[in-house]
């Protein structure tokens, strides 16, 4: 038996650039430290907001969401 794997998506503070964190489960401790150290692959930028609902992907809103 398979965990399904849900990707926990992010967006730039920043420029606005969604991208996959980390995928859940992780383990709690594990999932704060790599979610904690990420950083925006296009501008290096730290500040991000969490781009769930509920689990659904939000990025096709862009960064006015």
């Amino acid at each position: 038996m398979t965990v399904e794997r849900k990707p926990f998506w992010a967006r730039c503070g920043a420029c606005g650039h969604c991208w996959v964190a980390a995928y859940t489960p992780m383990p709690a401790l594990t999932f704060a430290r790599v979610v904690g150290k990420a950083r925006c692959p296009m501008c290096g930028g730290r500040a991000f907001v969490a781009k769930q609902d509920d689990g659904a992907l939000r990025e096709g809103q862009g960064a006015e969401a």
